[in-house]
């Protein structure tokens, strides 16, 4: 056996036993301390391609906890840049990089190497921790996938994550959630599926509205401060239509153009004079109202959405980071425009610019045609999911 295969069996022994402490740890903290429930852990058919909803920091805890084999995870780029608690996670779980807003053709190529060596694989196929409780359309590109790992396919559906801790907000509440496997496909119905066909199992099996459920079981999700950080999620008021005027302290959101304000219950409603029962629905006439909103914008030369007084850095597959400064980051029809203090003007034009996503609350990471890597941030919490929806909207046109 040669000297780098026989350095590789340490490292996965490392891995698998560091795995196996862990899950000895942490399943019976979640479901004493957390109120957390799933079905017996079993073994899983080797190699496997396992996906998840995604909606929580936790979720690749709480869906581990549904079997024992020891599996890679593809992370976001963003966790190998946080010092010792990057180390940890690399040096002990083996996770595999993936660049956030970008079509990371890397991270595809060391996943399925991973599967042709026998190995598990995770991926939460929604590319983020949904910011509204229903689960996202599961591109055919993660259909594909599957069809060429030609490995077993595991399905995970997560649910009550939302709730408990919903990716707008702070604290951690009270309830219950919980986690189960819903199907398992072998390589043999894989292989007689298309990847149509695939991505529609995918779809259905991942497929979690945390209204709908709560319809059914009404949980209370007692908590303090139940709408902090629910403008990382809303930005448009219903009344005013003005945007990024939204704040929240308590348990209340409010407009600080218009005065217009609900406060949010334990069991994640608004108050009954609202004009919306619930984040959600609030959220989806949000997407309504931002694709109506760039009809009105018939040339380039007018701001469509902005921030002042935020920061944008460049990175790479490295994970090393480069700061272009301060300033006002702004939308039009054609481009994000950055126009830092004592600098100038960066113009990135739509049309190159492939892939992006909402990092944690409120990071926005895009990249162009070219290869550069952009993060934009604040100091404050700042809603960047404005700029997602409208430049989906934008590309599509």
């Amino acid at each position: 056996m040669k000297k780098e295969e026989k350095k590789q069996n340490v490292i996965d022994l490392k891995y698998k036993v560091v795995w196996k402490i862990v899950l000895t740890l942490v399943r019976p903290y979640l479901k004493i301390f957390t109120n957390y429930s799933y079905s017996k852990p079993i073994k899983l058919p080797e190699p496997s391609v396992i996906l998840a909803n995604h909606n929580t920091d936790y979720d690749t805890l709480l869906l581990a906890s549904c079997f024992n084999n020891q599996t890679y995870f593809i992370a976001s780029e963003n966790c190998f840049r946080k010092g010792l608690k990057s180390k940890l996670l690399t040096s002990n779980f083996g996770l595999i990089s993936k660049i956030k807003g970008a079509s990371d053709t890397l991270s595809v190529m060391k996943a399925i190497r991973t599967l042709r060596e026998g190995k598990n694989v995770c991926i939460f196929p929604e590319g983020g921790r949904s910011f509204n409780g229903i689960t996202s359309p599961i591109k055919i590109a993660t259909g594909k996938f599957v069809k060429v790992s030609q490995a077993s396919l595991v399905t995970i559906r997560l649910s009550g994550g939302y709730m408990k801790i919903p990716r707008w907000g702070f604290g951690k509440r009270s309830g219950k959630w919980s986690g189960k496997i819903v199907n398992i496909y072998s390589p043999e119905q894989l292989k007689n599926m298309s990847a149509e066909e695939i991505t529609s199992c995918i779809n259905d099996d991942l497929y979690e509205n945390a209204y709908e459920t709560q319809k059914i079981n009404q949980v209370h999700y007692k908590g303090k401060n139940l709408a902090l950080g629910m403008e990382c999620a809303l930005s448009v008021c219903p009344s005013c239509k003005s945007i990024g005027q939204l704040k929240t302290q308590k348990d209340t959101i409010f407009c600080q153009k218009c005065g217009l304000k609900t406060q949010i219950n334990d069991l994640g409603y608004f108050t009954p004079d609202f004009k919306f029962n619930n984040p959600t629905e609030w959220d989806l006439w949000q997407e309504d109202f931002y694709k109506n909103y760039i009809t009105e914008f018939t040339d380039n030369t007018k701001e469509i959405i902005f921030d002042q007084d935020v920061c944008l850095r460049k990175f790479n597959s490295e994970h090393q980071t480069f700061e272009l400064g301060r300033g006002r980051f702004s939308l039009y029809k054609d481009r994000f425009c950055f126009k830092p203090e004592n600098n100038s003007e960066i113009n990135l034009m739509i049309e190159n610019i492939p892939d992006a996503s909402v990092f944690s609350r409120s990071n926005l990471n895009f990249s162009d045609k070219d290869g550069f890597h952009y993060e934009l941030y604040a100091d404050r919490l700042i809603n960047v999911r404005k700029y997602l929806s409208c430049w989906e909207y934008l590309r599509n046109q």
